[in-house]
């Protein structure tokens, strides 16, 4: 294949004033235009990825928030907490409408369903909780794993959810049952850091603490991808698929490595490791790829870190999109500014 451009830094998000556990861009018809960001300081905020205005800086968790979530228009959010719940969020109306309480201990993952009907919660008590969004009501909880668990992940048309977890397992649920479908395990069994599914439903990406990042068909029960030559052994990354900005199809794979300390780039087809992109002050802990164009963003450990984007060749939709979106700078208070 042609040869691709590298990934340079091209804008640093500053607010939050702890460790940064999870980042997200937004999807829907806004895609990519917010970040969603969760840290150890115990806030949540979105940040507008073109200007870089603070937009909403969420307070009310007791503890650090593990994970962020986007419903699938990014007008609510979900986040995760060390103090045991999972909260929900109204964008526009910039309040929080639930806080679910169903866990025994820290909530680690979280995830929204495409309907935007379901939550779904892993934690540290082994246990995955499905949730009503709009009533908040306990759906169900399973005893997923014997272990704690790293990743939930609904499959693109909201029938699977997907779960890691520090036992060596994937596991596959059935949404309206909770019967489990399929398990994967590696022959080694690390643990599994994270898991997601593929845009097409047809695969998972997982993370695991013996520095490996696999692209799994988990209905034939094989690794089709494994990709190495980074050094990941104590962070739950979530890896993300990067596409290109021309066919939209996913080319490239990014993953943090505690190396560095950076991220780790491969080509998705030959698994062939392309770039390591350095410059960080702390390890990225988290990583999420723009759904249209070839850019990613990151979180990363500190005291008072910074998201960072990253952009791969033409960047000037960054500037097209500031223009075309500042009427909607008017909503939220702006708080904190972004250093090109």
């Amino acid at each position: 294949m042609p040869s691709l451009p590298d990934f340079k830094q091209v804008k640093t998000y500053e607010g939050h004033t702890g460790s940064i556990s999870s980042v997200r861009l937004s999807k829907g018809f806004d895609a990519g235009r917010l970040i969603l960001s969760a840290s150890a300081d115990r806030t949540v905020k979105i940040w507008h990825t073109s200007s870089g205005t603070l937009l909403r800086d969420w307070a009310g968790h007791e503890q650090g928030v593990a994970d962020v979530a986007w419903s699938d228009q990014s007008d609510f959010a979900v986040s995760a907490s060390d103090d045991g719940s999972v909260r929900v969020w109204d964008v526009e109306a910039d309040t929080c409408l639930a806080a679910l309480r169903g866990h025994d201990s820290q909530v680690m993952s979280v995830d929204f369903s495409p309907r935007g009907n379901l939550i779904a919660s892993g934690g540290t008590d082994d246990r995955v909780v499905l949730w009503d969004a709009r009533s908040g009501r306990q759906l169900r909880s399973i005893p997923a794993h014997s272990g704690p668990i790293t990743g939930v992940s609904f499959s693109p048309d909201g029938q699977l959810l997907a779960t890691s977890a520090f036992d060596g397992l994937i596991r596959f649920w059935d949404v309206a049952t909770g019967h489990c479908l399929y398990t994967l395990i590696d022959d080694s069994a690390p643990c599994v850091g994270a898991v997601r599914f593929t845009a097409n439903g047809c695969f998972v990406l997982s993370s695991t603490l013996d520095s490996s990042v696999r692209l799994w068909d988990y209905a034939g029960n094989k690794t089709v991808r494994r990709m190495t030559g980074h050094e990941n052994t104590r962070f739950t990354c979530l890896p993300a698929l990067c596409c290109s900005s021309e066919n939209k199809r996913a080319h490239r794979v990014v993953s943090a490595t505690e190396a560095g300390p950076g991220v780790q780039v491969w080509e998705l087809q030959s698994a062939a490791p392309l770039q390591t992109v350095s410059g960080f002050g702390g390890v990225p802990l988290t990583i999420d790829a723009h759904l249209t164009q070839d850019a990613f963003v990151t979180g990363e450990i500190g005291t008072r870190p910074p998201l960072r984007l990253f952009v791969a060749g033409d960047a000037s939709w960054l500037a097209e999109e500031a223009e075309e979106d500042k009427a909607a700078l008017g909503i939220g208070v702006p708080a904190a500014a972004a250093t090109a």
